[in-house]
Order: C-alpha cells, then sequence, then structure tokens
C-alpha cells in the first residue's frame, strides 16, 4: 500500500482548509464579542450626552450591525467548502 500526502486523498485538503475557516470564524466572533464587552463596559463611565457616551453608542451600534452579518458569513463558509468538496470528489473522481 502506497502512501500519499493528505492533499491527494480524495476530499481531503479541502476538509484541511474548513479548519482554518472555522478557526478564522470563531476569532470574528470573539474579537466581535469583546470589542462590544469593552463598549459596554467603557460607555457606563460616561455620563449621558457627553462625547465619550455618544461615540462608545455609535460603537455599539457598528458591532450590532457588523454581527449581525456573522449568519450570513457562516452560511458562504459553509456553501464554500460544500462546493469544494463536490467539485474536488468530481475532479479526482476522473483520474
Amino acid at each position: 500500500m502506497e502512501l500519499r500526502p493528505i492533499e491527494t486523498k480524495k476530499g481531503q485538503g479541502v476538509l484541511g482548509g474548513l479548519t482554518n475557516n472555522v478557526v478564522g470564524f470563531g476569532v470574528f466572533v470573539l474579537v466581535i464579542a469583546l470589542i462590544g464587552i469593552v463598549l459596554v463596559e467603557f460607555q457606563g463611565t460616561q455620563t449621558a450626552g457627553s462625547i465619550g457616551a455618544n461615540i462608545t453608542g455609535d460603537g455599539l451600534e457598528g458591532v450590532s450591525t457588523i454581527s449581525g452579518f456573522s449568519n450570513v458569513i457562516a452560511i458562504v463558509i459553509v456553501a464554500g467548502v460544500v462546493l469544494a468538496l463536490v467539485g474536488g470528489f468530481f475532479l479526482l473522481g476522473r483520474r
């Protein structure tokens, strides 16, 4: 039996890329959550109507907006992996 690198096995190259996508998405979610926590804590130290309160309020609104896209980003990652797997199986199946 011949030992081949994992990239040459059917579908394994794509599955290796899945790990990078999942870790990247997890880091994205954690960074957004951390930014939100910091902004909430910082806003609690500001007086109402001050420049600091307005800036942190705008920051929280921005974090809320970008975190709303996390579902779309996750769907795109999953769709890309599925398409790559299907394409990989068809291309490697012809050999």
